[in-house]
């Protein structure tokens, strides 16, 4: 998937998806924190997940990256971290997401 990161809005924070597969919704559940749904469940929680951030734009005008805080079968949380900045979390432009496992 592909959201946006920083566009979540009206009820339950969904976020702006350019792109994706499998994807349900995704929701900012608090700033730079944020739950994507699958759209077909995976068997377990112990799939993969590959997450990147657009660390060029502002609010990541150093460095940030994104990191998985919690597996579950039905959604993965993702933090996105300002890590060379003030260290706090943010709500980026463009978050894109890979998972791989069995459903």
């Amino acid at each position: 998937v592909n959201f946006k990161g920083n566009a979540c809005t009206g009820t339950g924070n969904t976020c702006l998806i350019h792109s994706s597969f499998n994807i349900d919704n995704v929701t900012r559940t608090s700033e730079g924190v944020f739950d994507v749904y699958w759209d077909r469940d995976f068997s377990a929680g112990n799939y993969t997940v590959i997450a990147s951030v657009d660390s060029s734009s502002l609010p990541c005008t150093n460095f940030c990256e994104a990191s998985v805080e919690k597996y579950y079968k039905g959604n993965v949380r993702l933090t996105i971290v300002d890590i060379n900045g003030a260290g706090g979390v943010d709500d980026v432009p463009t978050v894109n997401i890979l998972a791989f496992g069995e459903q």
